[in-house]
C-alpha cells in the first residue's frame, strides 16, 4: 500500500470504496481520492467537505460517462452562498478538473445523499429540501421537487423512488416521482418506532 493510501485511512470520516473501470474512488472529509487497483494515486480533488461527522455514511461518489459525481455536506468557500451546506461536484475523471458544481438552495445544516445516474441525468436527494434532476454533462437543473427526503433516490422503470423523514407521529412516506417531470405519482405511508420496525403501508395518490 502506498503512503498516500495510508494517509487516506487516517483522514477522518470516510465513505464506501467505489470501484469503476479498474480504478478506486473514496470520499473523505477532505475530498475525493482516486487510486489505481494497485493502490497508486491517480488524483485528489479537495471538496472542503464530505461524509458527515456522524455515524451516517452517506457521501460515496457515483461514476458515469467519464465524470465522478460526489455529494458533499460542506460546500467550498468560493461560492455565492457561503452558508450553504449541501451540494454536488462533477469531477472529470481524466483531468481531475471540476466540470460543474450544484449548490442547493438551503442555508441550514444537512447533507446530500449519493446520487443516481440514468440516461445522462443525475438524480440527487437534498435533505430537508427535495429531489433534483440535473443534466449530467452541464449540471443544469432538469426539474426539482420539494420533499423532506431522508435517503438516496432509486431509479427504475421511469420512476424515482425516495423515502421521507418520519414526522412527529412516527410516520414516514415512500414517494414515487415521474423521472421525466418530477411529478408525484403516488406515496405509501405508515408508522414505525425505529429503523428496524416494519411499517404498514397505505398507497395514496395525489
Amino acid at each position: 500500500m502506498t503512503s498516500r493510501s495510508r494517509a487516506i485511512a487516517t483522514n477522518g470520516n470516510r465513505d464506501s470504496v467505489v470501484f469503476s473501470d479498474g480504478n478506486i474512488y473514496l470520499q473523505a472529509v477532505d475530498g475525493v481520492h482516486s487510486l489505481t487497483s494497485d493502490g497508486e494515486k491517480r488524483w485528489y480533488v479537495s471538496m472542503h467537505g464530505g461524509p458527515q461527522n456522524t455515524n451516517q455514511r452517506t457521501a460515496h461518489p457515483v461514476i458515469a460517462d467519464g465524470l465522478v459525481y460526489a455529494p458533499t455536506a460542506s460546500i467550498t468557500e468560493d461560492i455565492e452562498r457561503p452558508n450553504a451546506k449541501e451540494g454536488l461536484y462533477a469531477i472529470d475523471d481524466s483531468t481531475e478538473e471540476v466540470a460543474w458544481k450544484y449548490i442547493s438552495p438551503v442555508d441550514y445544516h444537512g447533507w446530500t445523499y449519493p446520487p443516481a445516474y440514468v440516461d445522462g441525468v443525475v438524480y440527487l436527494s437534498v435533505m430537508e429540501y427535495g429531489i433534483v434532476a440535473l443534466d449530467g454533462k452541464t449540471g443544469d437543473i432538469v426539474w426539482q421537487t420539494e420533499l423532506k427526503v431522508d435517503g438516496p433516490p432509486t431509479i427504475a422503470d421511469g420512476r424515482v423512488y425516495a423515502s421521507t423523514e418520519i414526522n412527529d407521529d412516527k410516520a414516514g412516506d415512500i414517494v414515487a416521482l415521474d423521472a421525466t417531470t418530477g411529478n408525484e405519482l403516488w406515496r405509501a405511508n405508515g408508522r414505525g418506532t425505529g429503523f428496524t420496525t416494519a411499517k404498514t403501508l397505505e398507497i395514496s395518490s395525489p
